[in-house]
Protein backbone atom coordinates (compact mmCIF):
# COMPACT_ATOMS: atom_id res chain seq x y z
CA UNK A 1 0.00 0.00 0.00
CA UNK A 2 2.71 2.48 1.00
CA UNK A 3 4.81 1.54 -2.02
CA UNK A 4 1.89 1.94 -4.40
CA UNK A 5 1.12 5.33 -2.87
CA UNK A 6 4.76 6.39 -3.24
CA UNK A 7 4.87 5.27 -6.87
CA UNK A 8 1.68 7.22 -7.67
CA UNK A 9 3.00 10.27 -5.79
CA UNK A 10 6.21 10.18 -7.82
CA UNK A 11 4.40 9.82 -11.14
CA UNK A 12 1.95 12.64 -10.38
CA UNK A 13 4.63 14.81 -8.70
CA UNK A 14 2.39 15.18 -5.64
CA UNK A 15 4.52 14.33 -2.57
CA UNK A 16 1.63 14.78 -0.11
CA UNK A 17 -0.96 12.70 -1.99
CA UNK A 18 -2.97 10.29 0.16
CA UNK A 19 -4.35 7.66 -2.21
CA UNK A 20 -7.04 6.57 0.25
CA UNK A 21 -8.27 10.13 0.76
CA UNK A 22 -7.30 12.07 -2.37
CA UNK A 23 -8.46 15.65 -2.88
CA UNK A 24 -9.46 17.81 -5.84
CA UNK A 25 -12.25 15.53 -7.06
CA UNK A 26 -9.99 12.54 -7.69
CA UNK A 27 -10.95 9.17 -6.21
CA UNK A 28 -8.81 6.26 -5.08
CA UNK A 29 -10.44 4.28 -7.89
CA UNK A 30 -9.31 6.88 -10.46
CA UNK A 31 -5.73 6.83 -9.14
CA UNK A 32 -5.53 3.03 -9.18
CA UNK A 33 -7.03 2.79 -12.70
CA UNK A 34 -4.57 5.40 -13.99
CA UNK A 35 -1.66 3.50 -12.44
CA UNK A 36 -2.76 0.08 -13.70
CA UNK A 37 -3.29 1.35 -17.26
CA UNK A 38 0.40 2.18 -17.41
CA UNK A 39 1.88 -0.69 -15.40
CA UNK A 40 -0.32 -3.74 -16.08
CA UNK A 41 -1.34 -4.76 -19.61
CA UNK A 42 -2.78 -7.89 -21.17
CA UNK A 43 -2.80 -8.87 -24.84
CA UNK A 44 -4.80 -11.77 -26.25
CA UNK A 45 -3.48 -13.06 -29.57
CA UNK A 46 -1.50 -9.84 -29.90
CA UNK A 47 -4.45 -7.50 -29.28
CA UNK A 48 -4.27 -5.17 -26.27
CA UNK A 49 -7.26 -5.75 -24.01
CA UNK A 50 -9.25 -3.15 -22.11
CA UNK A 51 -9.01 -3.88 -18.40
CA UNK A 52 -11.93 -3.05 -16.16
CA UNK A 53 -11.20 -2.40 -12.50
CA UNK A 54 -14.20 -3.88 -10.73
CA UNK A 55 -13.05 -2.58 -7.39
CA UNK A 56 -10.36 -2.64 -4.78
CA UNK A 57 -10.05 -3.14 -1.07
CA UNK A 58 -7.45 -2.47 1.57
CA UNK A 59 -6.22 -5.71 3.08
CA UNK A 60 -3.71 -5.19 5.89
CA UNK A 61 -0.86 -3.21 4.28
CA UNK A 62 -1.94 -4.01 0.71
CA UNK A 63 -4.52 -2.96 -1.84
CA UNK A 64 -6.17 -5.89 -3.61
CA UNK A 65 -7.51 -5.04 -7.07
CA UNK A 66 -10.19 -6.99 -8.91
CA UNK A 67 -9.74 -6.74 -12.67
CA UNK A 68 -11.85 -8.12 -15.50
CA UNK A 69 -11.50 -8.37 -19.27
CA UNK A 70 -14.95 -8.50 -20.76
CA UNK A 71 -16.15 -10.70 -23.63
CA UNK A 72 -13.10 -12.93 -23.82
CA UNK A 73 -13.39 -15.67 -26.41
CA UNK A 74 -10.99 -18.47 -27.16
CA UNK A 75 -7.40 -17.42 -27.62
CA UNK A 76 -4.08 -19.07 -28.43
CA UNK A 77 -1.72 -16.64 -26.69
CA UNK A 78 -1.83 -14.29 -23.75
CA UNK A 79 0.90 -11.75 -23.08
CA UNK A 80 1.09 -10.15 -19.65
CA UNK A 81 3.08 -6.98 -18.94
CA UNK A 82 3.49 -6.12 -15.25
CA UNK A 83 6.04 -3.60 -14.00
CA UNK A 84 4.09 -2.56 -10.91
CA UNK A 85 6.41 -0.93 -8.34
CA UNK A 86 9.47 -1.55 -10.50
CA UNK A 87 9.98 2.20 -10.76
CA UNK A 88 10.66 2.22 -7.00
CA UNK A 89 12.74 -0.91 -6.57
CA UNK A 90 15.23 -2.39 -9.04
CA UNK A 91 14.86 -5.81 -7.42
CA UNK A 92 11.04 -5.78 -7.45
CA UNK A 93 9.52 -8.87 -9.01
CA UNK A 94 5.91 -9.74 -9.66
CA UNK A 95 4.46 -13.23 -9.92
CA UNK A 96 1.90 -13.87 -12.64
CA UNK A 97 -0.25 -16.98 -12.77
CA UNK A 98 -2.36 -17.85 -15.81
CA UNK A 99 -4.96 -20.60 -15.65
CA UNK A 100 -6.39 -21.59 -19.00
CA UNK A 101 -6.86 -25.00 -20.64
CA UNK A 102 -4.97 -27.03 -18.10
CA UNK A 103 -2.37 -26.53 -15.42
CA UNK A 104 -1.41 -23.10 -14.10
CA UNK A 105 1.43 -21.41 -15.96
CA UNK A 106 3.52 -19.08 -13.82
CA UNK A 107 6.32 -16.61 -14.31
CA UNK A 108 8.27 -14.12 -12.21
CA UNK A 109 8.47 -10.78 -14.02
CA UNK A 110 11.37 -8.42 -13.31
CA UNK A 111 12.64 -5.04 -14.42
CA UNK A 112 14.79 -6.76 -17.06
CA UNK A 113 11.88 -8.93 -18.23
CA UNK A 114 8.54 -7.26 -17.42
CA UNK A 115 6.39 -9.32 -19.79
CA UNK A 116 5.77 -12.93 -20.74
CA UNK A 117 3.93 -14.63 -23.58
CA UNK A 118 2.03 -17.81 -22.76
CA UNK A 119 0.79 -19.96 -25.63
CA UNK A 120 -1.93 -22.60 -25.69
CA UNK A 121 -2.88 -25.30 -28.20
Amino acid sequence: MDDLEQSIRNKRKEPELDILLPKNGISTHDLVVEYLKEHFKVKLDGKLQKLKLLGHEKEDAAIVCYIEIEKVKKFKAIEVFDDILMDLYEDQSNLVHVTYKGPIKSVRLTQDKPSELFTFD
